[in-house]
């Protein structure tokens, strides 16, 4: 976490100099000329401490005096961007960035003042940069709000992150959601799955398929794995809309390329009934690798296969293997559907899963 702070960080000071665009190199007498200017103009005081900062245009590097002129700016009473800028740098200089001493209190008093009037600045990290520094909740909270309110991914992800660990906030399920749909809506992946099981599972929302299927699909398509899962169950089980194999067995066949179990059984309970038998004996063939990986559901199933006899010859030895996979798996059949935990203030639509769908899940 801390590596990705000082990247952001460095990434972010790369964009904030200007340079002096009428000379290529100072000579003793013209930098002397720019101290003295320096003393009265911010804007050349700025570009002098770049000089120094980056050893440019002839003069020799020096961080000392780098620090001294952002400070003469960050510091003043003037009122123009050069302020909220120089102390943004000086906030990343006292981070690490360029091998500067690192001292966090002074980083997190100049990011403060740079998170003056980012809409005018475009600073909207100084904010999430103060907020990663402060112990203090309630300055964590509105400044990881700032940077978000910008549209800054890292502070939307990190109140997501709180809001889901309950950490250093209170209990506060309509903020997570908020967060969360933001994130989601910003194409991150992570975001996309999570506010999509959410639905799917009327998990802090009410259960509503329709907007499960919106998220899990861009997610699905981003190749997260249990997104790609979810999306099968919805196609197959006609949850909010109608029963459609031929995409369940997609999602279902990505979800299982990628190791997802869950996944793997659905696509083998599709294939079983197949008329074709190269494909019910693929699926026979995936349901037995489940079941061996510890589903209890599809070493279940292995059991029934063999008892009835149906798609398989019966076959004493094979039915008694499977009842010993049975008994030493642990997992319980997993409740995907039905589920409704929204708590109060949460969308009023709800969606409940179709009787014949639930019963054909619970069945297996």
């Amino acid at each position: 976490m801390k590596m990705l702070f000082l990247k952001l960080i460095l990434l972010s000071i790369s964009l904030l100099y200007l340079d002096f665009s009428h000379a290529k190199n100072l000579s003793t007498r013209e930098l002397a000329h720019y101290e003295r200017e320096a003393s009265i103009d911010n804007k050349i005081a700025f570009e002098l401490a770049h000089v120094y900062l980056q050893g440019s245009q002839g003069v020799t590097k020096d961080q000392v005096k780098a620090v001294k002129w952002f400070q003469k700016i960050a510091e003043g009473y003037s009122n123009d961007y050069l302020k909220e800028k120089s102390a943004y740098v000086l906030g990343s200089l006292y981070m690490g960035a360029q091998d500067h001493p690192v001292d966090h209190t002074q980083a997190r008093r100049y990011f403060s003042i740079a998170s003056k009037n980012i809409k005018e600045t475009a600073l909207i990290d100084a904010p999430y940069h103060f907020s990663m520094l402060t112990q203090d909740n309630k300055l964590h909270i509105e400044y990881l709000e700032m940077s978000a309110r910008a549209d800054y991914l890292p502070a939307i992800l990190q109140l997501v992150s709180i809001y889901l660990d309950k950490k250093r906030v209170a209990p506060n399920d309509n903020a997570l959601v908020k967060w969360l749909k933001l994130a989601a809506d910003k194409e991150h992946v992570e975001a996309q799955a999570l506010i999509g099981s959410m639905y799917f599972d009327g998990d802090k929302v009410y259960q509503d398929y329709e907007r499960a299927y919106y998220y899990l699909v861009r997610a699905a398509e981003q190749k997260h794995t249990e997104a790609q899962a979810k999306l099968g169950l919805i196609h197959k089980l006609g949850l909010g809309k109608k029963v459609d194999l031929k995409n369940a067995r997609m999602w279902f066949e990505r979800a299982y390329a990628s190791g997802n179990d869950i996944a793997g059984e659905n696509l083998a309970n599709i294939l079983l009934y197949s008329k074709v038998e190269g494909e019910r004996n693929k699926g026979l063939e995936i349901l037995a690798v489940v079941a061996e990986s510890g589903s209890k559901s599809a070493a279940q199933q292995m059991i029934v296969i063999y008892q009835d006899g149906k798609l398989v010859t019966k076959n004493a030895e094979k039915l008694n293997h499977w009842q010993t996979v049975f008994n030493n798996s642990e997992e319980s059949a997993s409740t995907l559907i039905g589920l409704n935990k929204a708590t109060k203030g949460g969308d009023s639509k709800v969606y409940q899963a179709p009787s014949k769908a639930a019963s054909y899940y619970a069945e297996g």
